[in-house]
């Protein structure tokens, strides 16, 4: 963990105040690297799976736009129809998926889900084999952000070490 504080002395986290996302993106980026550093492995097959939904969706969008610009409207409808149809299940699927497993960060071993509720205070609940640790760690964002909007990140890092070291 010396070498993530020696990380953010130099070079510190600064967040927006204003927005909650951008300081849940902020806490979120600090989370993982605290917890790849005790030793997890984050796995990115969600990651994975979404960007080749993205992918395939480009894909799908740029065939109908080849074939609208080269071809008639009587010989294309067919394959229009296709291309749209099996773009719109694979985004249906996507946001099922992401309805359901959404807004986990995954370990090898470990979810984490994450939360800035309007009050705002960062909640962190983490599951071990699908089942939720007793443990789970709240703190007001006003007392990890300083006014200017830095992160006191020696106090949200002694936290993490001591919410693993309860598990």
């Amino acid at each position: 963990m010396q070498k993530i504080r020696e990380k953010h002395n130099k070079d510190p986290i600064v967040s927006d105040l204003y927005s909650l996302d951008q300081l849940k993106i902020s806490l979120d980026d600090l989370l993982v690297e605290c917890v790849t550093k005790i030793g997890y492995k984050e796995n990115f097959a969600a990651v994975d799976f979404f960007n080749l939904i993205g992918i395939l969706s480009t894909i799908l969008a740029g065939i109908v736009l080849y074939l609208s610009l080269n071809f008639k409207w009587g010989t294309i409808k067919a394959y229009i129809a296709y291309c749209v149809i099996v773009y719109f299940i694979i985004n249906a699927v996507s946001t099922i998926i992401t309805y359901f497993q959404g807004g986990k960060i995954k370990f090898d071993g470990l979810e984490i889900i994450t939360r800035i509720d309007k009050t705002p205070v960062y909640v962190v609940l983490i599951y071990k084999k699908g089942k939720i640790v007793p443990i789970k760690y709240s703190k007001s964002v006003f007392d990890l952000f300083y006014e200017d909007g830095t992160l006191d990140h020696n106090l949200f890092i002694d936290n993490i070490e001591s919410l693993f070291k309860e598990e």
